[in-house]
C-alpha cells in the first residue's frame, strides 16, 4: 500500500519493502475493585491476608474478557506495621492473571489497601492447686520423686536431712510441667534418711479468702503469674493496680464465686494485647469472731465535791453500761437513778451529780449489761457449772446485723470440783440466733471464775444407851450431807465424843457432846448434833410364863450389850448353866424359853455379861 507520487512517478515500480520489525507491548491492567485486605489479631508479624470477591479488572479489551483473570495463588500482602491499630497499609505482591489472553496484560499490583490488627486476646493461666507427692521411691542411691501438677506449673523440690530443725535445701533445676504429673530424682547415696516437699513458684492470680464483712468486697494475690498467649520476645505483665473484685454473695461459705474486673497490662508490647478478666476464682468467706462483753461489778474509784457537784469516778470495761443510783438516807427509801446512764470507752468512767445545798448523800453503781457471768455453788462433787446471763452485749457486729446469743443447752464446768475461790469456768454450747447469726462465730468465753463454797456435813452423835454399874459403851458419831456418793473416807481424823455419865452414874438421860476433835475435810464444813447416852436400871425379868415344861422369861435389852440367862436347880451347886448362851440385846424385849423336865425345882438369874 505504499505508492510513488510525481511528474515521474509512472516511470517506476515501487517494492514494497521488507525485513521491518516492532513491538507489541502487553496493555496494562488494573483492580478496581474487588479485592479486600483483611483484619487480624495480633500475631508480632507484618503478615496479612486478602480476600477477593467479585474483582474487577480495568483495561482488558472487549473481545479479550472472558479470556484474562486473576489469580491469587502464591501472592505476598504484608501491614507496613506489626502492632495492633486500624487502618493500617497493607502491601500486596505476587498477584497474577491466566486465562488465553493474559499474555498480552500486565497486572499493576493493587495499592491503597488497609485492615485492621487487633490486640491479641491474654488469658491469665490458671492458679495452681497446691501439689501433693504421689510417690517416693529409691532405686541404687537415687530417689525418685513423682507429684501432681499442672503444665506450666514451675515446681521446686526441696530436701531435710532432719525434722527436727536446719532449713530446707534446694534439688537444681526446678522443674516445669509439662502434664499432670512431675518428677525429679535425687541422689542421696548412703544418706540415712531424708524428707522433701515441693514448692510451686507460679501459682498466678488467686482471690483471698476473708472474714465476713457484710459486703462482696474481694482482694487478690498473685505469684509469677503466667499469662497465656504471649508472643515470643513481647514485653508484657500483669497489672493488679486499681482493680475490682467481688465475691457472689456477701456471707460466709466455701468455694465463693470471684468475679474479677480492671486488670490491666503493662509493658512495651502492652498495646497489642487484650487482658481476658480471669473467670473460675473462687474463695472462703469465714464468719466474723464476735465476742461477749464481760462486765466485772464496778469499783468506785474517786467521788468528790466541787462548787455543789459532785464527780463519781468508777472502774469500768469498755462497752459496759452502768447506772448511778443515789440515797439521801441509808435508813430508808428507794434508790434514785442519775440520767443519762453511762455507756464506758475506758477502763473509767465518770458521772456528775448536782447536789446543791445536799447535806449527805451515798452512791452505787449497777451494771446494766454484766453479760454472761459463772455462778457460784456449793460444792457437789462434780465440775458442772451454771451461768447466768444480763443483757448481753456482743463486741463485733456489723451495723444493722440482726444476731442473738441463746443460751439453751450450754454446758459449763469448774476446772476442779473442790471448794475453792476465782476457779475458772469454761464454757461450752453457747449459739448465735437471729437473720445474721450464720454471719458469725462465737468467740469462747475466757476469763469466767467463780467459786465454790463447802457443803455442810452433819456430824451426830449417835444415841445410845448402858445398864446402871457398866462401863460407858463406844460414843460414835453418823454423817449426813456427804455428796456425790462420797463415804466417810474423804474425812480426815475423828470427831471428838464426850459424855458425863460414868460407871455409877444413876439411871436417866446424859448428853453425849459431838466436837471437831481431829476431823477435818477439804471440801465441807461441820454441822455437830449432839447426842442421848441412856443410863438404864439394873434389867429385870419382866415376865415368868409356864407352859408345860417350858419356862418362857421376857425383860428388856440394850442394844449394845449382851446377856446371859443362867440357872441351878440347887443354890448349893458350885456354878450357873448358862440357856442358851450369850443373847446380844435388840434394844427392845426378847424372850429365851426353858426345858426344866422333871426338876422340882430351878433357880433362875439374869446377867450382863459385859467385859
Amino acid at each position: 500500500g505504499l505508492t510513488l507520487t510525481g511528474t515521474a512517478a509512472g516511470n517506476y515500480t515501487l517494492t514494497q519493502p521488507s525485513g521491518l520489525t516492532a513491538n507489541i507491548t502487553k496493555v496494562g491492567v488494573t483492580i478496581t475493585s474487588g479485592i479486600t485486605a483483611n483484619n487480624k489479631p495480633y500475631d508480632g508479624t507484618t503478615t496479612a491476608t486478602i480476600s477477593s470477591n467479585n474483582v474487577i479488572l480495568s483495561g482488558v479489551l472487549g473481545g479479550d474478557t472472558a479470556n484474562v483473570s486473576l489469580v491469587t495463588n502464591g501472592y505476598v500482602a504484608n501491614f507496613t506495621s506489626a502492632s495492633a491499630g486500624n487502618g493500617i497499609g497493607v502491601t500486596v505482591s505476587g498477584l497474577t492473571l491466566t486465562g488465553t489472553a493474559a499474555g498480552n496484560y500486565s497486572l499493576s499490583q493493587p495499592g491503597g489497601l488497609s485492615a485492621n490488627i487487633t490486640p491479641k486476646a491474654l488469658t491469665i493461666g490458671s492458679a495452681m492447686p497446691s501439689p501433693v507427692i504421689t510417690s517416693i521411691f529409691l532405686t541404687n542411691g537415687v530417689v525418685t520423686i513423682n507429684w501432681s501438677s499442672v503444665t506450666g506449673g514451675i515446681y521446686r523440690v526441696q530436701y531435710n536431712n532432719t525434722l527436727n530443725g536446719g532449713g530446707w535445701t534446694d534439688l537444681s533445676p526446678d522443674v516445669t510441667a509439662t502434664n499432670s504429673t512431675a518428677r525429679q530424682t535425687d541422689a542421696v547415696g548412703n544418706a540415712l534418711q531424708r524428707f522433701y516437699r515441693i514448692k510451686m513458684l507460679n501459682a498466678g492470680l488467686t482471690a483471698n479468702d476473708k472474714v465476713y464483712d457484710g459486703t462482696t468486697t474481694a482482694t487478690l494475690s498473685s505469684n509469677s503469674v503466667i499469662l497465656v498467649g504471649v508472643v515470643n520476645g513481647d514485653s508484657v505483665s500483669l497489672v493488679t493496680n486499681g482493680y475490682s473484685a467481688n465475691f457472689a454473695t456477701p456471707n460466709p461459705g466455701t468455694s465463693i464465686p470471684v468475679s474479677v474486673s480492671g486488670l490491666t497490662l503493662s509493658g512495651t508490647g502492652a498495646g497489642n494485647y487484650a487482658l481476658v478478666q480471669p473467670t473460675g476464682l473462687t474463695a472462703n468467706i469465714t464468719g466474723k469472731v464476735i465476742t461477749i462483753l464481760s462486765v466485772p461489778p464496778p469499783v468506785i474509784t474517786s467521788i468528790r465535791l466541787t462548787n455543789g457537784v459532785v464527780s463519781l469516778t468508777w472502774s469500768s470495761v469498755t462497752g459496759g453500761i452502768y447506772r448511778v443510783q443515789y440515797l439521801n438516807n441509808l435508813n430508808g427509801g428507794s434508790w434514785n437513778d442519775l440520767s443519762p446512764d453511762v455507756t464506758a470507752t475506758g477502763l473509767l468512767a465518770t458521772q456528775t451529780d448536782a447536789v446543791g445545798g445536799a447535806t449527805q448523800r451515798f452512791y452505787r453503781v449497777k451494771v446494766l449489761n454484766s453479760g454472761i457471768i459463772a455462778n457460784n455453788k456449793v460444792y457437789d462433787g462434780t465440775t458442772v457449772a451454771t451461768i447466768a446471763s444480763n443483757n448481753v452485749t456482743l463486741l463485733g457486729l456489723l451495723a444493722g446485723d440482726m444476731v442473738g446469743l441463746s443460751t439453751n443447752g450450754y454446758i459449763a464446768n469448774f476446772a476442779t470440783p473442790n471448794v475453792g475461790t476465782a476457779i475458772t469456768v469454761t464454757v461450752s454450747g453457747l449459739t448465735l440466733t437471729g437473720t445474721n447469726a450464720a454471719d458469725y462465730t462465737l468467740a469462747p468465753l475466757a476469763g469466767l471464775t467463780a467459786n465454790t463454797t463447802p457443803a455442810t456435813l452433819t456430824v451426830s452423835a449417835v444415841n445410845n444407851s448402858k445398864t446402871y454399874g457398866l462401863p460407858n459403851p463406844p460414843l460414835t458419831a453418823s454423817y449426813s450431807g456427804l455428796v456425790n456418793g462420797e463415804g466417810p473416807g474423804v474425812l480426815i481424823g475423828t470427831p471428838g465424843l464426850s459424855t458425863s455419865a460414868t460407871v455409877n452414874s444413876p439411871p436417866g438421860p446424859y448428853d453425849i457432846t459431838v466436837g471437831a476433835g481431829t476431823l477435818s475435810a477439804a471440801n465441807y464444813v461441820f454441822n455437830f448434833i449432839n447426842g442421848t447416852l441412856t443410863v438404864v436400871a439394873t434389867p429385870q425379868l419382866s415376865g415368868i410364863f409356864l407352859s408345860g415344861n417350858q419356862l418362857a422369861f421376857t425383860w428388856s435389852t440394850i442394844a449394845s450389850e449382851t446377856y446371859q440367862l443362867e440357872y441351878k436347880d440347887n443354890l448349893a451347886a458350885p456354878s450357873w448353866t448358862l440357856i442358851p448362851g450369850p443373847i446380844p440385846g435388840t434394844g427392845g424385849p426378847i424372850i429365851v424359853t426353858n426345858n426344866v423336865g422333871a426338876s422340882p425345882q430351878r433357880f433362875f438369874r439374869l446377867v450382863i455379861n459385859n467385859p
